[in-house]
């Protein structure tokens, strides 16, 4: 049966909505940032965000509607993000879409925005089975996960502090650079376009201690400390694109030693016996859009015989059509709010620690640059 969702996101400064059809097609969509208001503040500013929401939130349903030729009433479904992100924005998209539910007397679907990330590609992959594994790489948050279903998500690795996106804005902000970059690009993509202009073998100029921590976890907040300290050392000593370079292959490749982490894990538990049913590994998120880091998680993906799935840049970044294909998954799963009474609290997640475990082969960092992938197998006594 086919069925059609209006949704909502409002997660930090995306004011977005969308109606899609169980069949993957996009009826219609609308989505704003002010992105120039970012570069003024230097940054998201949690109150202008809302007050952008709440100025257009009403108009963007009204117009979606009306563009999709469908009422309210019509829909079978109202998705909404409601975690995790900033508080003030996500109870407007949450406020209202309790009011659309409530009024066109339809469930009401809670998204989880990094779920969303990761169900998106079966959007437009159709061949993605349940399960796979998770890349989820953006400007809030980081994690891996095996996915089981749309609301079943065994978390592997996430971030202790900090996340790649948020190490790459609080970098490219302390570069000598014009402030062009800084108004019209996020911190990542200055990142990746100085970076891609650096000399050869110049990302080894800039190289820092990966992070040390008694559990699996990330921890980019050491990694963004490093390279702010060296920057402020070397001051105008510096040759920014390689630097750019140092900073992304660092990036890039503490994602693919966490991945290789997650993969051996997964290989070596008795615990896991879906692992072999897994053909690949989806890798989403804002962050996901850097070329550089896409082709790293790739060599790690090949290696273990899985392929890597990207979805479209536009749906990488916030985008209402994920939430709407979150809401679509769940709802044919039945995890859904009837219109009255309504609740919109956090659901609890899914953890799995793999801290005790350590691989057998060590992934050597530099080899990321590189056609293969080079390992170090530890001792035995």
């Amino acid at each position: 049966m086919l069925l059609n969702y209006v949704m909502l996101i409002i997660s930090c400064d995306d004011t977005a909505v969308s109606v899609l059809s169980s069949d993957g097609n996009v009826l219609s969509t609308r989505n704003y940032a002010n992105r120039e208001a970012q570069a003024r503040i230097g940054g998201i500013c949690p109150y202008v965000s809302a007050a952008q929401h709440r100025k257009l939130i009403d108009k963007f349903v009204d117009e979606c509607l009306v563009d999709c030729g469908k009422r309210l009433c019509d829909l079978d479904g109202v998705a909404v993000t409601t975690r995790p992100g900033l508080a003030i924005a996500l109870a407007v998209g949450a406020e209202k879409a309790v009011r659309l539910s409530r009024k066109g007397h339809i469930p009401l679907i809670k998204v989880h925005h990094m779920q969303a990330h990761a169900t998106v590609a079966s959007l437009f992959h159709a061949a993605i089975k349940y399960p796979f594994v998770a890349v989820l790489i953006s400007g809030g948050h980081s994690l891996i996960a095996l996915v089981i279903g749309a609301n079943q998500f065994k978390i592997l690795i996430e971030a202790n502090s900090s996340s790649p996106g948020e190490c790459f804005d609080k970098i490219a902000r302390q570069l000598p650079i014009n402030d062009y970059y800084l108004k019209n690009f996020s911190g990542g993509a200055i990142i990746e376009q100085l970076a891609a202009n650096s000399s050869h073998d110049g990302y080894s100029k800039y190289l820092i201690n990966m992070p040390r921590s008694k559990d699996a976890n990330f921890n980019f907040s050491s990694i963004t400390n490093s390279y702010l300290q060296l920057l402020s050392k070397m001051k105008l000593d510096i040759d920014i694109k390689d630097f750019c370079a140092g900073v992304q292959f660092t990036v890039a490749a503490y994602l693919a030693k966490k991945l290789h982490h997650c993969m051996e894990f997964l290989y070596e538990s008795d615990e896991i016996k879906t692992i072999s049913k897994t053909e690949f590994i989806v890798l989403s998120g804002g962050v996901a859009s850097n070329g550089y880091i896409r082709n790293a998680l790739e060599k790690v993906a090949t290696f273990y015989g899985h392929s890597l799935i990207v979805p479209p840049l536009h749906l990488c970044c916030d985008n209402a059509e994920m939430i709407a294909w979150n809401g679509i998954k769940l709802l044919q799963e039945k995890y859904i709010l009837d219109y009255c009474p309504l609740d919109v609290n956090y659901c609890q997640r899914n953890r799995w620690n793999i801290s005790s475990i350590t691989p057998r082969k060590h992934l050597s960092l530099k080899s990321i640059t590189s056609e293969r992938l080079l390992f170090h197998f530890r001792r035995t006594t």
